[in-house]
């Protein structure tokens, strides 16, 4: 009787163990949460301090290793960040920067600053920035 007393206290103290087990898992996705917020907060501030979305050349394998992460890391990240994927990022920010320099520096030639900001070609930059702001270049700043 006494071995089976010891079995059942056993168990007992084993299932309390697994109860407090699974009361920790709140911590654990609280702690993923936070490294993820931590990686966007990164993104956000490597982006302002690099300008690498200037680059036309960037990829999510490049970002991802400047980040020190990986790409399904920091593609999760982006998504938390409100972008479906990574080219709808890169581009956003070369729309931003491009209204920002159109309107600071007073300059038309908007083919030139389409390049500068990282577009390769004009019918893709323009394609964006309708895309971001439901108008053409023209239509937007000719308010």
């Amino acid at each position: 009787m006494e071995l089976f007393e010891r079995l059942i206290k056993q168990q007992e103290s084993n299932s309390a163990e697994t109860t407090n087990e699974y009361s920790k898992e709140p911590e654990y996705i609280e702690e993923a949460e936070e490294k993820a917020n931590s990686l966007c907060e990164r993104v956000v501030i490597h982006m302002r301090r690099t300008s690498d979305y200037r680059n036309p050349d960037i990829s999510l394998n490049s970002m991802a290793a400047s980040l020190y992460t990986n790409r399904t890391t920091l593609s999760k990240a982006l998504r938390e960040l409100g972008y479906t994927n990574f080219n709808a990022y890169i581009n956003s920010l070369r729309i931003e920067d491009f209204i920002n320099r159109v309107k600071n520096e007073r300059i038309y030639n908007y083919q030139d600053i389409f390049y500068n900001v990282g577009f390769r070609s004009r019918s893709t930059a323009i394609r964006n920035f309708k895309q971001y702001t439901g108008k053409t270049p023209s239509e937007y700043f000719n308010k």
